[in-house]
């Protein structure tokens, strides 16, 4: 019973929160809601390929300690 009654609370949350945007995409210009979507896409973009190119380079440093370590151990 408590998992239907918070399903139900959850569906009408999602109803709330869908006209609120609706409403306020009716209200905005076009144009205006084009261009804010379009440079949340960039920075989105921006973070990810931050993301990647410093987990590449702690993958690299990783890589070469986990070598070192193993010739220093097959030269002993």
């Amino acid at each position: 019973m408590r998992r239907l009654f918070w399903m139900g609370v959850g569906v009408a949350i999602t109803i709330v929160v869908v006209r609120k945007v609706k409403t306020w995409a009716d209200q905005q210009p076009i144009v205006k809601v084009a261009m804010e979507g379009q440079e949340t896409i960039a920075g989105m973009n921006k973070v990810a390929q931050s993301f990647v190119g410093e987990f590449n380079e702690a993958r690299t440093r990783r890589e070469a300690e986990l070598r070192a370590s193993l010739l220093a151990s097959a030269a002993s």
